[in-house]
């Protein structure tokens, strides 16, 4: 059986409610020329409408993304002797507002916390320019099950408010609503981050990435995996990605954004998935698993108002 794909993987190696809660950032992310999503195993290569231009994806300006943010640990203990840098880019995550930053739950296994990672935002190559902030605490949701990845999400509060944010840079989180108008099987999806650009022993990318995904399916996507994992896949999840494999999100990626093009909000997108799990990494009959982020919507509410 291929490998199984969450990044917590990875870590063994290292030892819109909130629209509506919150104001989001005034403006929009900056334009970018759009991007060609194919339709699913169409034969033809026809292309939907959508405008635009990780595994089969391209090398991309933070600025086009800018609620995109990197998860690191932090390596100046040494523990990792091998590593290049003094913190370990390890996890995607999006800031929904100033000081809150939305990712999954198995990005934090026991042993890595507030205490010994970070976060950065500002730029396209991971370290350069930009900025860090400190965490203050980490939120995994209170029935986060590592067995059958259900509910793999988390947020991260930081110790301080972000500030001089760009435009566009707290991304609007779908409502069940937007979902069903925005985000349905066969809408074209945009994945972003700095996790591998293949899959198995390689190391993740030093330039942010995006990959143009559609949205497949639930009953899709549970029968290109059945008997090929125990690991169910939930109402709560969404897939994306095509059947003969060539894109994905891969290790390094995860918590990162799954986005959809919104016109009726201010920075153009808003975000339906949260990248999760699946077997291998651009594999074919393996179509990357997502939290479902509209069916979080009351936890995330929750959790911000109370804390």
């Amino acid at each position: 059986m291929p490998p199984f794909r969450p990044d917590r993987l990875l870590l063994a190696g290292l030892g819109v409610a909130l629209a509506v809660m919150l104001p989001a950032a005034a403006g929009h992310a900056e334009q970018r020329e759009g991007f060609t999503c194919t339709l699913p195993d169409d034969p033809a290569g026809r292309s939907r409408s959508a405008q635009s231009r990780i595994v089969g994806g391209s090398a991309t300006d933070w600025q086009h993304w800018p609620w995109q943010a990197s998860i690191q640990f932090d390596n100046r203990q040494g523990l990792i002797s091998d590593a290049a840098r003094d913190f370990i880019q390890f996890c995607g995550g999006s800031i929904i507002h100033p000081q809150w930053i939305l990712t999954a739950a198995h990005c934090f296994p026991a042993g890595v916390d507030a205490r010994n990672t970070r976060l950065w935002h500002g730029g396209s190559r991971v370290g350069q320019g930009g900025r860090a902030h400190d965490i203050a605490a980490i939120f995994s949701h209170p029935r986060w099950n590592e067995a059958t990845m259900e509910n793999d999400i988390a947020l991260i509060k930081l110790a301080r408010p972000m500030e001089n944010l760009p435009r566009g840079a707290v991304v609007q989180l779908q409502t069940p609503v937007q979902e069903r108008m925005f985000a349905p099987s066969g809408t074209c999806s945009v994945v972003t981050g700095w996790g591998q650009m293949r899959s198995g022993d390689h190391p993740t990318s030093d330039t942010l990435q995006q990959v143009d995904v559609p949205i497949i399916d639930l009953e899709t996507c549970r029968a290109a995996y059945r008997g090929r994992t125990r690991t169910p896949i939930h109402d709560s999840n969404l897939c994306a990605g095509y059947r003969q494999g060539t894109r994905d999100s891969c290790q390094g990626d995860s918590g990162g954004p799954l986005v959809v093009p919104d016109p009726n909000v201010p920075a153009g997108w808003t975000q339906t998935g949260i990248v999760s799990w699946g077997l291998g990494c651009a594999a074919p009959d393996s179509y990357g698993v997502y939290t479902r982020v509209a069916a979080f919507i009351p936890w995330i509410q929750s959790t911000v108002s109370s804390n």
